[in-house]
C-alpha cells in the first residue's frame, strides 16, 4: 500500500496501518532469532517488522516490481537490520520453501487477493514447523470498505476474492489446527499452532483493550 494511502487511511478513518501491524507482531509473541517468513510480503513493511525484533525472515511475493523496492528499502537499511532480511520471489499457493522450514509463518493483508484458500494455508500449515504458528491477519469488513473507498478516490479498484479470515478458520477447523480469533478495530487476526505436543496452557495471550478474543 502506497504511503500517502495509509496517511489518508489514518486521517480519515482512523486506520493506522502501522500501528495495526504492531499490535499483530505483539499477540504473536515472538522470540528473537525465530526463523519467519512473510507471505506476499509486498514492499516489505512487516518483514522489516519482524527484524526489527531479531527474526531471521524471508519476504516472499509475485510482484516483482514490489520485491525491487523491498530491496532497495533493505539496502539503506542500517547492516544489522540488512542481514536479517532477503526478498524472494514465490507464490503463496507453491511457496518454493521445504516443510518445516519455518517457525513463524505470517500473512498480514494478502488474504483477501487469493482465491485458492485452501491451497494456501496447506502451504502456511506445509513450510510451518510442528512446533511454529502460522499468524494471518487480514481486513475485516470495515478494513476492506475504508481501502475500497480510499483507492476509489483516484479511480483505482481495489482487488479481492472470495479467501476471508472466517473461511480460513473453517478450513483450519477441517485440518483439526487450533488457533485462536483475535477482533482488531479494521483487521481479524488468526494465530494458528500445530496440535503437535501443544502445551495446556499454549492459549494464554494478553489482550490490549483495543482488541477483543472471539471464540474460534
Amino acid at each position: 500500500m502506497a504511503e500517502s494511502n495509509s496517511r489518508i487511511l489514518k486521517r480519515d478513518y482512523g486506520f493506522d496501518v502501522a500501528a495495526t501491524r504492531r499490535e499483530v507482531l505483539r499477540l504473536v509473541e515472538l522470540r528473537p532469532g525465530q526463523r519467519a517468513l512473510d507471505i506476499g510480503t509486498g514492499e516489505g513493511s512487516m518483514a522489516f517488522a519482524l527484524a526489527r525484533r531479531k527474526l531471521r525472515v524471508i519476504g516472499v511475493d509475485t510482484d516483482r516490481e514490489s520485491l525491487r523496492v523491498a530491496r532497495l528499502r533493505g539496502k539503506r537499511a542500517g547492516v544489522q537490520l540488512r542481514k536479517r532480511v532477503r526478498f524472494v520471489y514465490g507464490d503463496a499457493l507453491a511457496l518454493p520453501f521445504s516443510a518445516g522450514e519455518f517457525d513463524v509463518v505470517f500473512s498480514f493483508d494478502t488474504l483477501h487477493h487469493l482465491s485458492q484458500c485452501a491451497d494456501a494455508v496447506g502451504e502456511m500449515l506445509r513450510v510451518c514447523s510442528d512446533t511454529g504458528v502460522v499468524a494471518i491477519a487480514d481486513l475485516n469488513r470495515k478494513g476492506l470498505r475504508a481501502i475500497d473507498e480510499v483507492m476509489a478516490r483516484y479511480g483505482d479498484e481495489h482487488y479481492h476474492n472470495s479467501c476471508r479470515v472466517n473461511v480460513v478458520g473453517q478450513i483450519l477447523k477441517q485440518q483439526g489446527v487450533p488457533y485462536k480469533r483475535y477482533a482488531l478495530p479494521f483487521v481479524t487476526l488468526l494465530v494458528a499452532r500445530k496440535p503437535v505436543q501443544r502445551a495446556a496452557d499454549d492459549s494464554a495471550v494478553r489482550l490490549s483493550p483495543s482488541v477483543t478474543e472471539l471464540p474460534g
